[in-house]
């Protein structure tokens, strides 16, 4: 992997940066700024190393980097959240509430409590149950992600293509087998009838 000379990378000059940084009003704003001025001073000699200085974990600092390469710092700046719930298109979140509001018996929706979960409400037929913090035991998904990342491990992609391709080829196989989900994710306490 070829070392990035981030004070030629970065394209906004160390005083333009500070500059910058001192005028953000919003605290997540001026740390990403930062991030990127620990880069080109040198202050920092990686992304983790200057994710950390400002409270992100790795893979965060990898993605902040990402966001930058492609957006510059402009589209750092910009924010995120603009009407949508979570990960759901508008059009899937109705088709869900049509089938909550169809469905005859009461179903249960098991959640950790990641801040977008929390809002969760009884609704619709839909009862929430939290799980209780640093349990991932207790959450089936997580059986099934750690199979997915055994495949993953310890593997260097050339690109996002490249993931995404390795990761359908991966899902592919529980897609053709829906019965062997189940068996990775089923709890003897979960009745899968």
């Amino acid at each position: 992997m070829a070392l990035i000379n981030y004070e030629i990378a970065v394209r906004e000059s160390e005083l333009s940066l500070k500059e910058m940084e001192g005028n953000e009003q919003r605290a997540r704003f001026r740390d990403y700024i930062r991030f990127i001025r620990y880069l080109k001073t040198g202050e920092a000699k990686s992304q983790q190393e200057s994710g950390s200085k400002i409270g992100l974990k790795s893979r965060q600092s990898q993605n902040l980097w990402s966001r930058y390469k492609k957006e510059g710092i402009s589209g750092l700046l910009e924010e995120r959240r603009k009407g949508s719930m979570g990960h759901l298109s508008y059009v899937q979140i109705s088709h869900l509430q049509n089938f909550l509001r169809a469905s005859i018996h009461p179903l249960t929706l098991l959640l950790d409590k990641a801040t977008c979960h929390t809002a969760a409400t009884k609704k619709n037929n839909l009862d929430t149950i939290f799980f209780p913090p640093a349990c991932p035991e207790l959450n089936p998904v997580e059986r099934f992600f750690k199979e997915v990342r055994k495949e993953l491990k310890s593997r260097v992609f050339q690109s996002l293509s490249e993931i995404e391709l390795n990761l359908e080829a991966i899902l592919a196989k529980y897609w053709q087998n829906p019965k062997a989900v189940i068996s990775i994710t089923s709890f003897p306490y979960f009745n899968t009838q």
